[in-house]
């Protein structure tokens, strides 16, 4: 047995098995449904091109989600960062007092020359906000053209609920 042959049963028989020299490097395991090694070679590489291609638009996708994710997060911290310094910079201009004949006032047209303005600016972050979060900002925002230009106490409290609620959010 120096050879490299080694014992194998080749057929079981009720207490025993026919013993044969057979050579281990030489068995092979024929392939299944009658096809040839090559041709399974084949397929197996085929197989595995294709798992690799689909791995790469499964990456591809993957990276596109998350791409897409981060650009959906920083325009909407970029609009609400917008909406945030308009309505800063509304507040001063309402709150601004200005020298009269006999004193200071406010000017009511700073209220009403920026409506327009407000209620694009608050169009552009509207659909940032979930339902229940978009309700209450529908609300503040529509009490906001209802006031009366001359109470501009009314209005600033107004305003610094919606700036609250915006950055709370």
């Amino acid at each position: 047995m120096g050879s490299g042959l080694t014992r194998a049963c080749l057929r079981p028989r009720g207490n025993g098995c026919d013993i044969a020299e057979v050579n281990p490097i030489a068995m092979t395991i024929p392939p299944p449904s009658g096809q040839n090694a090559g041709q399974i070679k084949e397929w197996l590489q085929l197989a595995i091109d294709f798992a690799k291609i689909c791995g790469g638009f499964a990456l591809g996708y993957f990276a596109h989600f998350l791409t897409v994710r981060r650009e959906r997060q920083a325009g909407k911290a970029s609009r609400v960062r917008e909406f945030l310094a308009f309505m800063q910079a509304w507040r001063i201009e309402i709150d601004r007092w200005h020298l009269t004949i006999g004193g200071q006032e406010r000017h009511p047209s700073a209220f009403l020359d920026s409506i327009s303005e407000f209620r694009a600016a608050a169009e552009m972050v509207r659909n940032d906000f979930n339902s229940k979060k978009r309700q209450r900002f529908d609300e503040l925002i529509a009490r906001i053209p209802k006031y009366h230009p001359q109470k501009a106490d009314e209005i600033l409290k107004a305003i610094d609920e919606i700036v609250a609620h915006v950055e709370s959010s």
